[in-house]
């Protein structure tokens, strides 16, 4: 998951608004909303704008990715590079 979608669903739950309302704001739908807190898009530059103005969250946090425990692939990926730096040394 990427630190933008985090910081999109952290601010819509803040303000207690539905997908729907905070498609509204932005000018997109609720599904829009659903796959961008989800981290499955990205937002276009257009959109990445209205989301900056209107949040204060910046365009490039949905370019950096977020490791969770909760996200597998992630940690795996950790996993393998430290496992891969200790066969290497």
């Amino acid at each position: 998951m990427n630190a933008g979608a985090v910081e999109l669903l952290a601010w819509r739950t803040r303000r207690g608004l539905s997908q729907a309302e905070l498609g509204k704001i932005l000018g997109c739908d609720a599904t829009m909303v659903s796959h961008l807190e989800g981290g499955r898009r990205l937002p276009r530059l257009r959109l990445s704008v209205k989301i900056h103005e209107e949040t204060g969250i910046p365009g490039k946090a949905f370019l950096s990715r977020v490791r969770e425990e909760s996200d597998p692939v992630a940690g795996t990926k950790a996993r393998n590079r430290q496992k891969t730096k200790r066969q290497a040394a």
